[in-house]
């Protein structure tokens, strides 16, 4: 996620003029000297002063522990956003998280150790936002493998490279017939010296009946058109790919898309950033690229009904060794 930052440096350059300030405003307030003249005591006050006797304060102490955060803050309660919403302030562009402050799940400071994890991406996190609509408190927790999934299309979307795309009319009668004729320009691609432009104009295509006429059900353009769907965006720019991810989730839900291809879809989103991928389907200079947690991948693969991953690698004559993809 790309966020601005004020920096260190600076500020610790600000603070000592910050000190200076306060010293001369704050420090020889009391230039009037009738004022400075009635300010002092007097000797009665003072004696009064040493002979009153001293009190005893009967408050008692709070009840609420050192590290208590009240949960009403910033003109109301917090609200925890879900997955949905992030990825939504994500695309609408107000992820800032420049005032926001990084907490555990009890509400406690980060300690040191937790700061350095932080900083090199260890942790899953839950947003708490105000109802001004701003992110207030991050709290951090054991990241998973949909933390990894959703930090990673939270800053495929900070590139903004999604939006170079443009929505078009279209006629929602014909997207079948559009989504044919798509599928066979795909075809082409083949050819190096066309493909940026047969990507670019199948993307503008696909998302303005996904604008226009919904995401395309299994009814209206059958298997082949809604896994056309799918290909093109495997196909086009990253942040296209992540900002309509949850829109080919919701087809999976409704029996369009299989489990595979969203497990498909993970990982090459994971391996465009740089990061390991899931489930084990994508491959680099022959062999299989990194791998998360290899030793619990058919898990995965089972889950999302995909063949062992040895299976997979049988079709490159490479035998599957949990140690060497870490």
């Amino acid at each position: 996620m790309t966020t601005s930052f004020f920096s260190l440096k600076g500020l610790s350059k600000l603070f000592p003029i910050l000190g200076m300030f306060l010293l001369f405003s704050c420090g020889n307030t009391n230039n009037n000297p009738a004022q400075s003249q009635t300010s002092k005591p007097t000797a009665a006050k003072s004696q009064a002063s040493k002979a009153a006797p001293k009190q005893v304060s009967n408050r008692k102490p709070p009840l609420n522990p050192p590290n208590f955060r009240p949960t009403k803050t910033y003109q109301g309660e917090l609200k925890k956003l879900t997955t949905a919403e992030v990825v939504q302030k994500a695309k609408d562009g107000t992820m800032s998280i420049l005032y926001t402050k990084f907490l555990n799940q009890d509400g406690s400071p980060l300690s040191k150790e937790q700061k350095s994890k932080l900083n090199k991406d260890q942790f899953g996190k839950d947003y708490y936002m105000s109802q001004d609509g701003a992110l207030r408190e991050i709290k951090v927790r054991e990241k998973t493998m949909d933390d990894k999934v959703v930090d990673a299309i939270v800053r495929e979307l900070a590139t903004n490279s999604w939006r170079k795309f443009p929505i078009v009319d279209c006629d929602c009668s014909k997207t079948a017939e559009t989504l044919k004729q798509v599928s066979a320009d795909d075809k082409k691609r083949t050819d190096t010296s066309i493909r940026k432009g047969i990507d670019s104009t199948n993307a503008v295509k696909v998302i303005s009946i996904i604008n226009n006429c919904g995401f395309p059900t299994m009814e209206e353009v059958g298997n082949s058109g809604v896994n056309t769907v799918w290909l093109i965006f495997q196909h086009v720019d990253s942040g296209l790919r992540a900002h309509y991810y949850f829109d080919m989730v919701k087809s999976v839900e409704d029996g369009g898309l299989t489990k595979e291809k969203i497990a498909l879809m993970q990982d090459r989103m994971m391996v465009g950033q740089s990061q390991k991928q899931i489930f084990g389907s994508q491959m680099e200079f022959g062999d299989l690229y990194a791998l998360e947690d290899p030793e619990n991948v058919d898990k995965r693969r089972k889950e999302y009904k995909m063949p062992p991953i040895q299976d997979f690698l049988d079709k490159f004559d490479i035998k599957f060794d949990p140690k060497k993809y870490k």
